[in-house]
């Protein structure tokens, strides 16, 4: 019998430290989408304050791995989500910047009717 009780105590550890492990996954899972919809929504809001008030912005934001960004018509798209900055009608330059994973900074400007988004490096 304590051979039967050791036996289910260890089934029992086993089946904690699974489900510990797959709350931690996941976790880790909805913080990182987490991140880059805020990463997202910042970029957006200095789109939308230099369209208001013109000049140029700076912004340092993190992509977080596994995520990637980019800059089309009037939307930002970050994997699966889309991010439409209220830009008064106005659309991102054709070369905005492509952003994989990792920290950059980026200028934000109006130049021609377009919102020019660049990679300051």
């Amino acid at each position: 019998m304590p051979a039967m009780r050791t036996l289910g105590l260890v089934i029992l550890a086993a089946f904690v430290v699974l489900v510990g492990v797959i709350g931690y996954v996941a976790f880790q899972s909805v913080m990182r989408d987490r991140a880059a919809t805020d990463a997202a929504l910042e970029v957006a809001g200095e789109c939308e304050s230099v369209v208001i008030s013109g000049g140029t912005r700076t912004v340092e934001i993190t992509v977080p791995g596994g995520y990637q960004m980019r800059f089309s018509d009037n939307i930002i798209f970050i994997d699966n989500h889309e991010i439409q900055p209220k830009m008064l009608g106005l659309m991102f330059a054709e070369n905005s910047p492509q952003l994989e994973a990792g920290t950059y900074t980026l200028s934000v400007t109006v130049q021609e009717n377009t919102v020019v988004v660049s990679r300051i490096l």
